[in-house]
């Protein structure tokens, strides 16, 4: 019998505790400061100057479509080839590059792996011509569009494959000062 008098108690006091921690929690909640804004994108301002920052955009633009598959002609999200993922990740940063990879190569020399820097383009001989581009991302990666049936990836430049048919490179301060 003691136990259903205290029933009446819990009862009464119950409301008014809820009431009270739903209010503390109001109130707590009004004190803390709004949420974080989510991160604006990765935009780059300004002209060579900004190399660092170019750097960084042109190769965030590029591996922000690994995966997207691999498709001749290809330029954009969807779909890319070697030279569309290039000129893409480009003009994310304010930059028009010719659009096929020969006629980007133009400018390009041989540069030994050390010299590179994010940002540059290197190109590769396929069958004795240059027809493969990708973007160099530093510590000896590159991310590119490989080939029909395979999608946007990171490889190395020194893998078998890509070693030997390395054929030279465009650093992104020498796209820089042409643009200018």
């Amino acid at each position: 019998m003691s136990a259903q008098r205290r029933a009446p108690h819990r009862r009464r006091f119950a409301a008014p505790l809820q009431a009270t921690l739903v209010l503390s929690g109001v109130l707590l909640a009004a004190c803390a400061p709004p949420p974080a804004p989510p991160p604006a994108p990765l935009t780059v301002a300004g002209r060579a100057g900004d190399l660092p920052a170019r750097r960084l955009e042109v190769v965030s633009q590029a591996l922000a479509m690994t995966g997207q598959p691999y498709r001749s002609g290809g330029a954009a999200p969807g779909g890319f080839d070697c030279s569309g993922l290039v000129s893409y990740a480009y003009a994310q940063a304010g930059f028009r590059l010719p659009r096929r990879a020969i006629e980007q190569a133009e400018r390009a020399r041989r540069l030994p792996p050390r010299a590179l820097q994010p940002g540059d383009l290197l190109f590769f001989r396929i069958d004795g011509t240059v027809s493969h581009v990708g973007i160099y991302m530093g510590d000896g990666r590159m991310v590119h569009a490989p080939s029909s049936g395979k999608t946007v990836r990171v490889d190395t430049i020194d893998a078998r494959y890509w070693a030997p048919r390395y054929a030279g490179a465009i650093p992104m301060q020498q796209l820089l000062a042409d643009a200018s």
